[in-house]
């Protein structure tokens, strides 16, 4: 948070942002209904501690965004494409991060009835040697713990690691 907050100094925007602290499943009280012309999440959907709460989730973000608002959900792929991707994902997995396959997250669109809804596909083209792998990446979200060297070392060591390609899904509030 200190370095988030330093960077909004640096670039002059802190009075244009407002840290909330809340859940994501009830956020009444704290924004009202039909505040924004957009709502969008970034990878938010894989930290999920109650992996139950994402068509909830969705649905606030549809209460939140105004009529003809667009909300848009990104994700990483959970179908890896070869083995560095495979790694990737294996190892947010095994570190409890919450993965949905693509028809879950268009089925929660569909359930907070949002229209036009799309899947877009992004390839990130981000690698991780073996080395940098192993290397204290908190910031990039890669954690390589001795459980991650028992389980995944070897494979590592072998092909690195890849960010699978990124979904996108959009929808609009009809």
């Amino acid at each position: 948070m200190a370095e988030f907050i330093e960077n909004l100094n640096k670039w002059k925007v802190k009075d244009m942002v407002t840290f909330v602290q809340a859940d994501a499943i009830d956020l009444k009280g704290v924004i009202s209904d039909a505040f924004a012309d957009m709502v969008a999440s970034y990878r938010f959907l894989e930290e999920l501690k109650r992996p139950e709460d994402m068509v909830g989730i969705i649905k606030e973000m549809s209460r939140i965004v105004k009529k003809s608002g667009v909300i848009c959900v990104i994700e990483l792929s959970t179908q890896a494409r070869n083995e560095a991707e495979e790694n990737y994902i294996r190892l947010h997995k095994e570190s409890g991060d919450s993965f949905f396959e693509s028809r879950e997250i268009v089925e929660a669109m569909g359930k907070a009835k949002l229209k036009d809804i799309r899947l877009e596909t992004f390839e990130t083209n981000i690698w991780f040697s073996p080395d940098l792998a192993k290397q204290d990446l908190s910031c990039a979200q890669v954690w390589f713990t001795p459980d991650v060297e028992k389980t995944l070392g070897s494979l590592i060591d072998k092909y690195g690691m890849k960010y699978p390609e990124l979904l996108i899904f959009s929808g609009m509030k009809g």
